[in-house]
Order: structure tokens, then C-alpha cells, then sequence
């Protein structure tokens, strides 16, 4: 039946109708006559199918979309501002996520928006409400909260990337959100900071330096400190920038006796790879003094086998190393003393018992009837004995006396002053001997603080002995200098006598009564005072000699 021509514009207007709706199933007819209409019926039939096909394709993707967004483990939305409410602002997107990892469902958040931040940790409530006010300005922001999980019943870590859309006016008009659960990462970082914090405590209330040194392969002492604990500056006076500013500064502070040892040490290491403990004195910036330090390195090796870093510690042992020294000290002493006690004895036991024994026998010829003209005699011997005896025990005293107490009072004096009084009271020997004495004692050196008797008795048993013990082949000559070394002053008096044979009599030169020469007077008792003496001053006596070329004492205070 031929369709009227105003059934066909109903049809037409059904159709846009339809289209408008999104129906795009409809069809309409097309005659077989040659009516107008049917050319705006075919072009309508055509958008018709075009435009069902474009929305089975929208729908597609928009599936396809959703998919991906839904696999990522996310929250992925989107709301729309309400400026009037913006914590409520509407969702107009979420993907299907939300239930799984913010514990709510994208149902109940489009229901009740604010139910999200309802959600937040009290302590945290703050801090996101200042971020989605950075967010309300235009400005991009992530921010870290807790939330708490329906499902889990317990407090998440979540992660909350916001970016905004602006209209053409500036304003805000949508958020987009990415949320995320971070706990285990959450949880990892606090436990390291906590762990950092732990370490950083020890370390500060530790009285060791910790450092990291990483080092060059082709160089181990070219190295560059990656960390070093604050407490270096207590410890040796170098902050941690002067340190890290120039890595020598470590190096060049260590004193020059030790700086060998610590090279080979550390060259040890590189060989063998194994930890290892160095000891050794830096010179304190402030103070100028040397500190003792032990440090004990860890090497760390890269994957070829080299060592790449050393984890160290080292800690200030100065008071330990002293005590160590005192304690060396201490037991050299002692057994100077037990040395000094078995030669008192047998002075005692040997030099006593000749004189001794004489006075019992001769008390004991005394007894007897013992002729007039012969009694003198006996008498004289017997008081003979007595002041050999005497004369013995008295020696021995005035050693006990040194050794016992430093009665006098340290003072301070000239050197040179001491040495020109001694020249005065050996004046007639020096005269008799022809003796030419030479003095040079530096200016630096020359005031001493000591006990003045003692050096005044240290120098002129030197130097008598030098006069005493002249060469008959040449005329005596005596040198005395002064000078200081390493803070200590140095005094020697050297000579062009006959000299001495130390191999062989190298022990007896300051055994008490120990005599080389027997054809000059004498007694043994001027070289063992003089050391007493020095060695009470917590001095040293040294001895050079050769035979034929002369002796040097040289007492180092």
C-alpha cells in the first residue's frame, strides 16, 4: 500500500525523534516512486546505521577502558567540585577497585561522598584537609593518610595522587584521584626510620667515630669519607666538613712514626680482604697534642672481588695507651730496682764481709794476752776496718737518699750558669790538664726547670771524668751543647779521651763501684749517682764511646 506523503513525513519525524532518544534502530521505506522524500529517508537510514555502529564502538572501548581500569591496583576517580560542599563533592567516576582497597564501595561513596574522609585517621584528618585545599587552588598534590578498612577492620596506608581540571577561568572544576595501598611500603619506611633512628642514637651516644670511606682501586690512601659521625670533632678536633673536604686531612694528621705502620696495615688488607686494626696517634687540631686512636676497619667488596668501601669505627684508647706506657714504665723500674736490690746485696755481702771480718779478728786477737808494743798496731787496724765500713754505708746512704724522696724544690735555671760553676770549682783540674772546654748550648734550650743540685752533680761528675780519663796523646778537649728535641732538652758533653770499650763493659760504666780503670783514683760511685740522679728527674743517661777517639754522655731531660 503506497504510504501517503504525510505518513512518510510522520515516519520521518518518528525517526529524528527516535535519534534524539539514542535509538538509532529505527528505519523508514523507501518507495519505489519517485517521491523527494525518499532521499532524506535514505540519508537518515545511513546516520541512523552509522551512528549505531559509532556507539556499539563507544561502548566497546568504554568496556575496554573500564577493564583496564578496574586491573589497576588502584582507586582511580573523578569528582566534580561542589563549591558550596567541597569535602562532599561528588564522584562523578570510580573505578571498581575502591571496595577492595579503601574498604567502601563506589555505590556508597556516590551515595555519601564525605564517607572518604569520614574514614581518615584522627591524627591524619589535618593533614589531608590542608592538601585538598592545596587541591582547591590549582595545585597538584600527593599526600599519605591513614584510612581505616571496613573489611580489614584495621588502619591502611594510603597513597592519594590529586591533579585538577581548570575551566577557562582559572577555576576548579574536577579532581581526578589516584588512591593506592601502600602499607607494607608505609610500614617498611617507618621501621627503617625507626631502625635509622635506633642507629643514629647509638652512634651519637657512643664515644667512637663511625665512618664509610670509599676508595679509589689504583690508590688505597685517595679516598673520599661517604660518612663520618659527628663525634670526630671531640675526638681529634676536625669537623666532619673538614674531613670530607679534603680526605688527607685524616692521613697528614697522623704522627710520622706511625704513618708507615698504618700503610702497611692497610696494604695487608687490600691483599687479604679481612678486617683488620690499626693503632696510632693523630695530632688534635685544637689541642696540638697527639691523641691515640684503634680504629677497626670492615672491607666491603663489589662483585669483581675489589674492595670498593671500609666500614669503620675508631675510638680514643689515649687513656688506655698511657696507662699501658705508665704500666711498661713501671715494670722497667721494677726491674731496674730488683737489678739495683741484688747489686746492693751483694756490695752489702761482699764489701761488708771484708771489713767486718777483720774486726771480729782482730777483736778476737784482742782477747788474748796481746804484747803492749803490738796493741797499737791491732788498734789501728781495727779502726781501719771500722772506716772502710764507715766509709761503705755512708755511699749506700747517700744512693738510698736519692732514690727514696725529691726533698729539694723543683726551680728554674740557666744551663749555662751550671756549667760555668762547675768549670769554677774544677778550675785547678782543667788548668793542671790543659783542658780546653767548648760550650754551646742554644738559647731555646738553655732555662731548665729541675732540680738544680742534682744537674749541678750530673755535669761535674761528666766532666771531671772527662779530665780524669784524658788521652796522654793529645790535648783535651771538651764539648758541652744544649739543644732541644722534640720538646725535651738535650745536654751532652762529649770528649777526645781515651774512650771505653762498650761492648764489653757497656753494663758496669753505671754499676755502682763499677770501675774500668783501676790506675786512676777513684771509687766507682760518680757515673751510678750521676744516673740515679737523672733517672729521678724521669730523665735518661745515654753513652757513646770507642776506644782511642773519645766518650759522649748525653742525658736527655
Amino acid at each position: 500500500m503506497q504510504k501517503t506523503k504525510a505518513s512518510r513525513l510522520d515516519g520521518i519525524i518518528l525517526m529524528l525523534k527516535e535519534f534524539s532518544r539514542g535509538n538509532f534502530t529505527v528505519r523508514e521505506e523507501i518507495t519505489e516512486d519517485e517521491d523527494p522524500l525518499n532521499s532524506v529517508v535514505s540519508g537518515l537510514n545511513i546516520l541512523g546505521e552509522e551512528m549505531h555502529n559509532y556507539r556499539n564502538e563507544n561502548d566497546s572501548q568504554c568496556t575496554f577502558l573500564r577493564d583496564i581500569l578496574d586491573s589497576i591496583d588502584e582507586v582511580i576517580y573523578v569528582r566534580d567540585v561542589d563549591p558550596d560542599r567541597p569535602v562532599a563533592s561528588p564522584y562523578s567516576f570510580l573505578n571498581g577497585r575502591s571496595l577492595e582497597i579503601i574498604g567502601l564501595s563506589a555505590l556508597e561513596l556516590r551515595e555519601a561522598p564525605q564517607k572518604w574522609s569520614e574514614a581518615v585517621h584522627a591524627e591524619d584528618k589535618a593533614m589531608t584537609i590542608e592538601s585538598f585545599k592545596k587541591v582547591l587552588s590549582g595545585q597538584d598534590t600527593v599526600v599519605t593518610y591513614r584510612m581505616y578498612h571496613q573489611g580489614k577492620q584495621h588502619y591502611r596506608w594510603i597513597e592519594d595522587r590529586l591533579s585538577v581540571k581548570l575551566d577557562t577561568y582559572g577555576k576548579v572544576t574536577h579532581i581526578y584521584g589516584a588512591a593506592r595501598d601502600v602499607t607494607e611500603q608505609q610500614e617498611t619506611t617507618l621501621a627503617l626510620e625507626k631502625t635509622s633512628q635506633l642507629v643514629t642514637r647509638l652512634i651519637t651516644s657512643s664515644d667512637q667515630v663511625f665512618y664509610i670511606v670509599s676508595l679509589d682501586q689504583l690508590d688505597p690512601f685517595k679516598n673520599t669519607f661517604t660518612y663520618l659521625s659527628p663525634h670526630v670533632q671531640d675526638i681529634i678536633g676536625f669537623s666532619v666538613e673538614d674531613v670530607r673536604n679534603d680526605p688527607l686531612t685524616w692521613l697528614n694528621a697522623i704522627h710520622p712514626d706511625d704513618v708507615s705502620v698504618v700503610k702497611t696495615i692497610t696494604r695487608d688488607m687490600f691483599k687479604s680482604k679481612n678486617p683488620g686494626t690499626r693503632v696510632y696517634r693523630m695530632k688534635h687540631k685544637v689541642t696540638g697534642e697527639y691523641v691515640w686512636l684503634e680504629d677497626y676497619l670492615v672491607p666491603i667488596l663489589d662483585e669483581n672481588g675489589w674492595i670498593r668501601e671500609f666500614y669503620a669505627s675508631a675510638r680514643d684508647i689515649t687513656a688506655r695507651r698511657k696507662a699501658e706506657i705508665e704500666r711498661e714504665r713501671l715494670i722497667l723500674e721494677l726491674s731496674k730496682r730488683h737489678d739495683e736490690l741484688m747489686q746492693f746485696s751483694h756490695i752489702v755481702s761482699h764489701n761488708l764481709r771484708s771489713p767486718v771480718a777483720n774486726i771480729l779478728g782482730l777483736a778476737q786477737f784482742l782477747n788474748d794476752d796481746v804484747p803492749s808494743s803490738e796493741l797499737a798496731h791491732t788498734t789501728g787496724y781495727i779502726l781501719q776496718a771500722a772506716r772502710s765500713m764507715d766509709e761503705l754505708l755512708r755511699d749506700l746512704n747517700t744512693v738510698l737518699s736519692v732514690r727514696s724522696t725529691l726533698e729539694e724544690k723543683m726551680q728554674t735555671f740557666l744551663i749555662s750558669d751550671i756549667v760555668s760553676l762547675v768549670c769554677i770549682n774544677l778550675k785547678n783540674e782543667i788548668d793542671e790538664s790543659g783542658t780546653m772546654i767548648n760550650v754551646a748550648i742554644d738559647d731555646q734550650a738553655d732555662q731548665l726547670t729541675s732540680i738544680k743540685s742534682y744537674i749541678q752533680s750530673a755535669l761535674f761528675n761528666l766532666i771531671s771524668n772527662a779530665i780524669k780519663y784524658r788521652s796522654p796523646d793529645r790535648s783535651p778537649v771538651i764539648v758541652i751543647t744544649g739543644y732541644k728535641n722534640e720538646g725535651h732538652t738535650v745536654i751532652s758533653v762529649e770528649d777526645n779521651g781515651l774512650g771505653m770499650d762498650l761492648d764489653t763493659h757497656k753494663d758496669r760504666i753505671f754499676m755502682l763501684y763499677g770501675r774500668l780503670h783501676y790506675d786512676r783514683e777513684g771509687k766507682g760511685m760518680g757515673l751510678y749517682m750521676t744516673k740515679t740522679q737523672i733517672e729521678s728527674l724521669k730523665g735518661t743517661i745515654e753513652v757513646m764511646s770507642e776506644i782511642g777517639w773519645g766518650t759522649t754522655f748525653t742525658i736527655t731531660m
